[in-house]
């Protein structure tokens, strides 16, 4: 949780750390929003020139890159999180579930530097908590339906 080092750290950050320390090693870790997590040996890395999909074979710390746009993911277990090249903006997709109305975001949000789309569409939300958000009334998903969250920093 070290943000002395490195202040406000954008979520999925990626850095390697050079010295062990009380139980930190030596490795690449990355900023999950309120922590930094470890890659562990067994992560993988992949390419392509689209966004990542969610296979039910990835595990935390994976990293995928779009070799399109520059674009650098890394999934946090249940979705992948990114954080879009040269710019100041986070982004998360999340594949959604039949009738799913709420998300889970992986960085505190505000309606004032946030949009929502569900399948390319703008749609208007309500935070529910720092970390969750609600689609707007009348509003749920479809299975599979796209949810694309994005943070203007």
């Amino acid at each position: 949780t070290d943000i002395t080092t490195v202040p406000n750290p954008a979520v999925s950050l990626l850095v390697y750390n050079t010295i062990s320390n009380a139980g930190i090693t030596k490795g690449y870790y990355y900023w999950d929003g309120s922590k930094w997590l470890r890659f562990n040996d067994s992560s993988k890395i992949f390419y392509g020139n689209a966004d990542p999909t969610i296979p039910t074979t990835n595990s935390t710390g994976d990293i995928y890159v779009n070799n399109s746009t520059g674009t650098l993911f890394v999934y946090n277990g249940s979705n992948w999180i990114s954080q879009m090249s040269g710019t100041e903006i986070l982004s998360v997709k999340i594949i959604a579930a039949d009738g799913q109305t709420e998300f889970p975001t992986p960085w505190s949000i505000s309606t004032s530097n946030t949009k929502v789309y569900r399948n390319g569409v703008n749609i208007d939300f309500q935070v529910l908590s720092s970390f969750n958000i609600k689609l707007e009334t009348g509003v749920s998903c479809y299975a599979n339906d796209e949810i694309k969250i994005y943070k203007f920093l």
